[in-house]
């Protein structure tokens, strides 16, 4: 089969690497890619629906596999269909799951799934009402749309609150969340689906803000950990049964079947896990924190998800842990400069593995190109070994203004 893999984050480059073992691929395309997948993948120059659809079929493109939710809720998924195209992913309906936050807590609701009270507002006149009336310190506020893993704020007075509000509702037909604050400790579960059963994979934990000790603002994802010991076996069939199935039951309600991989962004309170939001794609960094881990064959499963066959599909992982460190751009998650040359790759042992997110190449050079640059990531029998593996990688790289957090995992 001949591969494409939409996107150019560290995510796409661990899918593309995961893909290229499979036995049933010839070739992988990644678009539009970076300097990390261009050394052993064909990168194109297509960053729209029109170009990716162009090129696929150009190129008689087998499978598809879309990394980031902006073309799942744009509905890139119909358009390859619709020209016969496979392509691995939820429609742009059951992607609304990540687009738009207050439908989710309508999915949430109906089904009685557990999650923080909320209330939406589309209004921000009432919205900043609310938050002069109520205490901050017990509320977060979320953008209804995409935003990037940066849509999130939890506010410490009212000024942050109306400044948030402000900035979140300047368009029209906006809305705005303020969700109760739970206490706890945060997860991610994702799970592959045929739109009735699930295939669950090891479940991660993301260091979201950008300082060490959980300081500073939200970023797109610091780093990411996987380990056997982070959720108990029985807590992971209850989200499975009570959070995960009730969901793709309640979407089924509204004539909607999910297919692809669903996310679940946890808090495991002392109540029991809720829902803090959903992700219509793997996540991002904790793709890179589990796709090491997978011994099945990824495409195989995939398009067993797809096709309504993953009821009885045995999928193998690596009883193992597994750590991945983000490196990023001084002055990330703000404004922050690009065009560094990057050092030191060629010094990190092979076990230790590098995905590109913000590259390119500039000759022969491999210089910064985002805000999130490189994910170092290592695996090991246990969490502290696979934590100071991939520090040892961290510690090979460098480029001017190069930032890290030093207790991912911990």
């Amino acid at each position: 089969m001949k591969i494409l893999i939409v996107g150019r984050g560290a995510r796409e480059h661990a899918l593309a690497w995961k893909a290229q073992q499979s036995l049933l691929v010839e070739k992988v395309y990644c678009a539009p890619g970076n300097a990390g997948t261009g050394e052993f993948c064909t990168n194109l120059n297509a960053n729209t629906i029109d170009q990716l659809v162009d090129q696929a079929t150009a190129l008689g493109i087998d499978y598809t596999i879309v990394g980031p939710e902006n073309y799942l809720v744009d509905g890139i998924v119909e358009r390859f269909r619709q020209l016969g195209l496979k392509i691995f992913g939820p429609t742009a309906e059951a992607a609304k799951l990540e687009g738009s936050k207050s439908f989710t807590k309508e999915i949430l609701i109906e089904n009685n799934i557990p999650t923080a009270r909320a209330e939406v507002f589309d209004s921000s006149r009432r919205a900043n009402n609310f938050a002069l009336r109520n205490d901050m310190n017990s509320w977060v506020i979320k953008a209804d749309g995409l935003a990037s893993g940066k849509g999130v704020l939890l506010p410490k007075t009212c000024a942050e609150a109306v400044s948030f509000v402000l900035k979140n509702m300047a368009g029209e037909n906006q809305k705005i969340l303020f969700e109760e604050r739970l206490q706890g400790r945060e997860v991610s579960v994702m799970a592959f689906t045929d739109g009735y059963n699930l295939s669950l994979l090891p479940p991660a934990q993301d260091h979201k803000r950008v300082f060490d000790n959980n300081g500073g603002p939200n970023t797109g994802g610091m780093g990411s950990f996987s380990t056997p010991e982070l959720i108990e076996k029985n807590l992971i069939s209850h989200i499975s049964e009570e959070i995960l199935k009730p969901t793709l039951i309640g979407l089924r309600k509204r004539g909607i079947t999910y297919t692809g991989l669903l996310y679940a962004g946890l808090m495991i309170t002392s109540e029991g896990p809720k829902v803090l939001e959903f992700n219509c794609r793997l996540g991002d960094p904790e793709t890179q924190a589990v796709l090491p881990l997978l011994k099945s064959d990824l495409i195989e499963v995939m398009i067993a998800s797809d096709s309504g066959r993953l009821l009885g599909k045995q999928v193998l992982w690596e009883e193992k842990s597994c750590c991945s460190v983000v490196m990023a751009s001084k002055g990330y998650p703000g404004d922050y400069e690009t065009g560094k040359r990057i050092y030191g790759l060629e010094k990190v042992p092979p076990e230790i593995l590098v995905f590109h997110a913000g590259t390119k190449l500039h000759g022969k050079n491999t210089i910064t190109d985002g805000g999130r640059v490189l994910s170092v990531t290592a695996v090991a029998n246990s969490l502290e070994e696979a934590i100071a593996k991939s520090y040892r990688g961290v510690h090979k790289i460098h480029f001017e203004g190069a930032h890290f957090r030093r207790d991912i995992g911990k």
